[in-house]
C-alpha cells in the first residue's frame, strides 16, 4: 500500500469520543422511554435473547477482530500484503459464521427457544451482520473519521424510528428489529467502501491455516470475557425469569454507559501501538501507553465514585421507579468499573500489541470459570445482586492475573502510579456530591447540577495534587 499520511491520532480521539458518545446518549435518551413501554418482562425478554445470540456471534467472529487489527495494522503500507490479509481474514469469517448458522439451526429445530423464537430469529441477523461489517478493517486503517460519522448518522435515524415505531409492550419485536439495525446497518457501505483500500485483483493462495492458531487463542481470550460479561444475564434467565433479567439489565446498561467510552481508549490506541513495536519504536510506543494508562485511570476512578453516589436520580431518570430495585445492583456494578479499565489497558495495551495473546487467554479463562462458579452459587440466593457481585469479583481475579503475567513487559508502577491521586480526588468528590444532593430535589436537577460540579470539584483536587507534587507518573520502562 502506498504510504499516506497517518490520521492525527488526537483527531481520532476526538472524533471516536464523540461516537462513543452519542453511542451513548442516544440508548440514554430512547432508554427511559422502551424500558416504560415495553415493562420490565418485555425489556428482559429481548435482553434474554440478545445475549444468547451474542454467544453466536462470538462464535462466528472467533478472535478474528483482534487479531485482524493487529496484523493489518502491520501490512497497511503495502497494499499488497494487505489485500491478501483482507481476504484470507474474511474467507475465514465467512466459514465461521455459515458454521454458526448451522448450530443456530439445530437449537431451532430442537425447540430450545419455544415462545421466543420470532425475537430469536430476528436477533440472529446480528450474526451475519458482524460478519460483514468488517470494520477490523477501518480500525487497522484509524478511519476514525469515517467511523464515527457513519455510526452517528444511523443512530439518528434509529433513535427516530424507535419513537415513531414502539408504541406498547406487543413491540418486542420491532425493537428487536430496530436494534439490530442500528447495531449493523452500516455493513453494506462498509463492503462498498473497502475497495478503496483492497485491491480484490490480487492474485496468490489463499493461506488460512496460518491465521487459525493466533485467532483461536484470542477467540479463547474473548470467549472467557463474554463469559463472565454475559453469561450472568443468561444464568440470570434461566434462574430467576425475565423480571430479575430487566432489573439487571437496567443497572448494566448504565454502568456499560461510562464502560464504553473507557475501553474506546485502546480501541484507538491498538493500530498505532503494534505498528511502533512492529518497527522497534520503543520510545513511541511507550509515550503514547503512558498517556492511554493515564487517561483511562482518569476517567475509571470518577465514573466509579460518580455512579455510586449518583444511581439513584440516575435510575429514576432514564429507567423509572420501578427499577430502582436494581439501585444497589448498580452500585456494586460500579466497582467493576476500575478493574474493567486496568484489565483493558493489560489486554489492549501490553499483552495484544506484544503478542502474548496467550497470557490474555489464561487470565480471562480465569475470570470465566471465577464468574460460572460464584453465579451458580450467588444467583440462586441473591438474584441480580448475587450475578452483579460475581461479575465484580471476577473482573478483580483477571486483574491479579494480568498483575503477574505483564510484570516482566512492563513496569506495574508505570500502570498504577497515578492511581493514588485518582482514587483520593474521586473519593472527595463523591463525599462532597452525596453531602449536596440532599439539598436537590428531583433527579433531573441532581444530576444537572451534580455531574458538572462533581468534575470540577475532580479536576481542581487533582490540579493540586499535581501542584503538591505527587501528580507525576515516572518514566516508563519497556522490557521486551
Amino acid at each position: 500500500m502506498k504510504k499516506k499520511k497517518r490520521p492525527d491520532i488526537r483527531v481520532n480521539f476526538v472524533f471516536n469520543a464523540i461516537k462513543s458518545v452519542m453511542v451513548i446518549v442516544f440508548p440514554l435518551i430512547s432508554f427511559p422511554y422502551i424500558s416504560r413501554v415495553l415493562g420490565v418482562e418485555g425489556l428482559g425478554k429481548f435482553q434474554y435473547c440478545y445475549s444468547v445470540i451474542s454467544y453466536f456471534i462470538l462464535f462466528a467472529s472467533l478472535g478474528i477482530s483482534t487479531y485482524a487489527v493487529r496484523e493489518a495494522a502491520k501490512r497497511r503500507e503495502d497494499k499488497n500484503k494487505f489485500s491478501q490479509l483482507v481476504k484470507e481474514i474474511f474467507t475465514i469469517n465467512l466459514i465461521t459464521t455459515a458454521i454458526v448458522y448451522l448450530v443456530l439451526l439445530i437449537f431451532f429445530v430442537s425447540g430450545a427457544f419455544t415462545g421466543r423464537e420470532k425475537i430469536m430469529l430476528v436477533c440472529s441477523l446480528c450474526i451475519i451482520g458482524s460478519t460483514l461489517c468488517v470494520d477490523w478493517l477501518y480500525q487497522a486503517l484509524e478511519q476514525y473519521v469515517y467511523i464515527s460519522i457513519r455510526t452517528i448518522v444511523l443512530q439518528i435515524l434509529s433513535l427516530v424510528l424507535t419513537f415513531l415505531l414502539i408504541k406498547s409492550e406487543k413491540d418486542v419485536l420491532t425493537y428487536t428489529a430496530l436494534y439490530v439495525f442500528s447495531t449493523y446497518g452500516y455493513c453494506f457501505l462498509n463492503l462498498f467502501q473497502m475497495r478503496k483500500y483492497v485491491n480484490f485483483r490480487v492474485t496468490g493462495k489463499l493461506q488460512l491455516k496460518k491465521h487459525l492458531r493466533p485467532i483461536i487463542v484470542i477467540f479463547g481470550a474473548t470467549l472467557s470475557v463474554s463469559i463472565y460479561m454475559n453469561m450472568d444475564t443468561v444464568m440470570l434467565g434461566a434462574i430467576c425469569g425475565d423480571y430479575q433479567v430487566g432489573l439487571y439489565s437496567a443497572a448494566v446498561k448504565i454502568n456499560n454507559v461510562v464502560k464504553i467510552i473507557i475501553n474506546s481508549i485502546s480501541v484507538v490506541l491498538l493500530p498505532r501501538l503494534v505498528e511502533y513495536i512492529a518497527k522497534g519504536q520503543k520510545e513511541e510506543y511507550e509515550k503514547l501507553f503512558k498517556r492511554g494508562a493515564e487517561l483511562n485511570l482518569f476517567l475509571s476512578t470518577a465514573s466509579t465514585a460518580g455512579l455510586f453516589v449518583l444511581i439513584r436520580p440516575i435510575i429514576l431518570l432514564f429507567s423509572g421507579k420501578d427499577y430502582l430495585p436494581a439501585m444497589w445492583t448498580g452500585r456494586v456494578l460500579a466497582l467493576r468499573l476500575v478493574f474493567s479499565a486496568l484489565d483493558n489497558i493489560f489486554y489492549n495495551q501490553v499483552l495484544i500489541p506484544t503478542e502474548n495473546e496467550n497470557k490474555a487467554l489464561i487470565g480471562t479463562a480465569a475470570g470465566a470459570v471465577s464468574n460460572l462458579i460464584l453465579n451458580a452459587i450467588l444467583i440462586p440466593q441473591y438474584q441480580e445482586m448475587g450475578a452483579a457481585i460475581a461479575t465484580v469479583i471476577s473482573e478483580t481475579v483477571v486483574f491479579v492475573y494480568f498483575i503477574c503475567a505483564t510484570r516482566k513487559i512492563i513496569r506495574l508502577r508505570i500502570i498504577l502510579g497515578g492511581a493514588p491521586k485518582f482514587l483520593v480526588a474521586s473519593g472527595i468528590m463523591g463525599f462532597v456530591i452525596n453531602y449536596l444532593m440532599k439539598y436537590i430535589n428531583g433527579a433531573f436537577l441532581q444530576l444537572l447540577v451534580l455531574v458538572p460540579v462533581g468534575a470540577l470539584i475532580y479536576i481542581v483536587i487533582l490540579g493540586v495534587i499535581y501542584l503538591v507534587g505527587k501528580g507525576n507518573i515516572d518514566n516508563l520502562r519497556y522490557r521486551k
